[in-house]
């Protein structure tokens, strides 16, 4: 079987993540490289913009009292994987997932099950909070995406995604990009650690 290979992109709400992601993806190197966040791949199956067989799983709550990410986690690592295998020989950027604790296990099972190698952890950090306010109060958002109140995303980030972060870099190599720094350098930077862990580097 093809090994996909696995990029996880990391950061709170605001860093630059997406932005570095799609950058990279536009580069064209690796040839056939992908990036998705997981947020937009929910939105775009339970909208019908894209097909999955896991569609009626992500209607279902699993977590009442969690105003982001409800789906069940299983499910979510279902879904992921599907969309890495509609590339299985080529690189993905994974970006915010695993986003929560519980979604730890069913992402390393699922990786283990498709045979995926996760190259790197790469974390986009902002320190100014008044920078990830300023960027999330002014971002554009798709007509069928809820506005959700940024300090409640800021802390969700605290409370949940930066312990699950931390759990994620005792497994994987991890990185730093800084996220005030141009998207285009943070690009070359990621592509700089695919280069540096990928075993297929030398083909491209």
């Amino acid at each position: 079987m093809p090994s996909p290979e696995i990029i996880l992109l990391g950061g709170s709400p605001g860093s630059g993540k997406s932005s570095i992601g799609e950058r990279f993806e536009s580069m064209g190197v690796p040839k056939g490289a992908r990036h998705k966040s997981i947020g937009d791949l929910k939105r775009d199956i339970t909208s019908g913009k894209i097909k999955s067989i896991h569609a009626d799983r992500l209607n279902k709550i699993e977590h009442p009292d969690r105003r982001t990410g409800a789906a069940p986690s299983d499910a979510m690592a279902d879904i992921m994987e599907e969309f890495i295998m509609m590339n299985p020989s080529g690189l993905t950027i994974v970006d915010g997932f695993p986003r929560y604790m519980d979604r730890v296990e069913p992402f390393k099972e699922s990786m283990q099950r498709i045979g995926a190698n996760v190259l790197a952890l790469v974390v986009v950090e902002v320190d100014d909070e008044k920078v990830l306010m300023e960027r999330l109060m002014n971002r554009e958002v798709r007509p069928e995406q809820k506005i959700k109140d940024p300090t409640e995303r800021l802390a969700d980030h605290r409370d949940n995604v930066v312990p699950t972060l931390s759990v994620l870099a005792a497994d994987y190599p991890t990185y730093r990009l800084d996220g005030t720094l141009p998207i285009e350098k943070n690009a070359e930077e990621l592509l700089v650690i695919y280069e540096r862990h990928s075993v297929k580097s030398n083909k491209f």
